[in-house]
């Protein structure tokens, strides 16, 4: 499994969504590793690091990547994950609580998938099965942005479409069937920071001001006004500063 490993400190990893890879975070982690030991993974399947065996569910990728730090001696971590590398991340905090210090959810949520969502989520298999990664990251990416035409779309489109179908189809499927992380974070004595993008499609803000609510003084909600989905490249700078803030506390 790749994983590109910056500067030293205390272990911060960050994990990337879907249809990307660990260049999304390369800016700021290059950033944050002057006072951090900054670890980003390719996921498997996604840039430089091989699949996992399917069927798999995201508590399997979890179970990996930790056992992928283990190798690298990584202990006490802060973890960040950009959508599905938020879902990466509840799971690796929630096999092993209390090696994880913090969580950060980066267009990110601890619900599990309505129903309507379930739904799309088979629609989206179905098509990638019948056409191919190219012609689905070639539309993905246009709706998760707030300015349809932002540069960053072209180089995350090319770098995802190289990335296997079956690759995508399993990892729709352990998105749509992950379970609700609510009642771990309610039990969880670390920390958690949500950072949302106002103008998020996928998963918007309310909702996730209604997480941190819930779980009450150990979460906080930093809101990128400008971004929808990709905050990390949408609002670099405001995303690093959010992050900085949230890292102030260990």
């Amino acid at each position: 499994m790749f994983i590109c490993d910056l500067g030293t400190g205390k272990p911060v990893v960050l994990l990337h969504g879907f249809c990307e890879t660990h260049r999304i975070w390369l800016n700021i982690a290059q950033r944050l590793s002057g006072s951090f030991r900054i670890l980003i993974p390719d996921l498997p399947g996604f840039g430089k690091s091989d699949p996992l065996t399917p069927p798999f569910s995201i508590d399997d990728v979890a179970t990996h990547v930790l056992k992928q730090l283990d190798l690298r001696k990584v202990e006490n971590m802060v973890l960040f994950g950009h959508s599905l590398g938020g879902y990466v991340a509840l799971a690796m905090a929630q096999l092993e609580p209390l090696r994880v210090s913090g969580i950060g959810l980066v267009h990110s949520t601890a619900l599990p998938d309505s129903e309507e969502r379930k739904m799309n989520r088979n629609r989206v298999a179905e098509f990638i099965g019948q056409h191919g990664t190219e012609p689905f990251v070639r539309s993905f990416f246009q709706n998760l942005f707030s300015d349809p035409g932002h540069m960053a779309q072209k180089e995350l489109t090319e770098q995802a479409i190289g990335i296997s179908p079956q690759t995508l189809i399993n990892y729709t499927y352990a998105m749509r069937d992950r379970p609700d992380r609510m009642p771990f974070l309610a039990s969880y004595n670390g920390k958690v920071i949500y950072i949302a993008g106002a103008k998020d499609p996928l998963i918007p803000l309310e909702l996730i001001q209604n997480q941190a609510v819930v779980l009450g003084a150990k979460a906080t909600v930093e809101v990128l006004a400008d971004a929808a989905h990709m905050g990390p490249v949408e609002q670099e700078k405001d995303t690093l500063i959010a992050i900085q803030k949230f890292l102030s506390h260990f």
